[in-house]
């Protein structure tokens, strides 16, 4: 008799685990690393990037500008074809005060608003107009990528306009400085 309630209560504990096993979430991809608002990074050594990166076409005719900035400098460089061979760079001295003021300003205008990719990369999508890429870095390491493409693919949510303002704003006469480089007006 000691058997049979020892081997219902073997069934019994087996089924609870089989039951676990099966219906439990297994989450095999890391937590992402929480990300402070963006105000808060205005005292670091952190970065926010926006790289508009043209129409894909020959190497000699593809152009991206990147727009670099810190709480020292903000960074302006015209790339010329696939590999990073950078054609134009301008450096503006920059200021904490500054810095804040703008991470204040993309905050309310949604930078940290994204949603993630079913792609694995977002190189090539879009390839008859711009992508745009945006970043937040901190001593390298990327805490953020979003980006959004004139071709309505995007995992940036915040206020493309805004933003695209906001980081031309912080170059002095990008515009100029952009001036016949093969980055689409559509």
């Amino acid at each position: 008799m000691n058997r049979y309630i020892i081997g219902i209560l073997a069934v019994i504990g087996l089924g609870i685990i089989l039951f676990i096993l099966l219906f439990s979430s297994h989450n095999t991809t890391p937590p992402a690393k929480p990300v402070k608002l963006l105000p808060s990074y205005a005292n670091t050594n952190a970065q926010v990037k926006m790289i508009v990166d043209g129409p894909i076409v020959a190497a000699q005719n593809h152009n991206s500008v990147v727009v670099t900035v810190s709480q020292y400098t903000a960074t302006f460089d015209l790339i010329q074809g696939y590999d990073g061979n950078v054609i134009a760079s301008k450096i503006f001295n920059n200021s904490q005060n500054s810095f804040k003021a703008f991470l204040y300003a993309l905050y309310y205008a949604g930078y940290s608003n994204g949603v993630s990719s079913s792609y694995a990369s977002d190189i090539g999508l879009c390839p008859a107009a711009n992508r745009y890429d945006f970043y937040l870095t901190l001593n390298g390491e990327t805490l953020q990528h979003y980006w959004f493409t004139n071709c309505g693919q995007k995992t940036y949510n915040g206020n493309f306009g805004l933003t695209l303002y906001l980081f031309n704003g912080q170059i002095p006469n990008i515009i100029q400085m952009v001036n016949g480089a093969n980055i689409s007006q559509s």
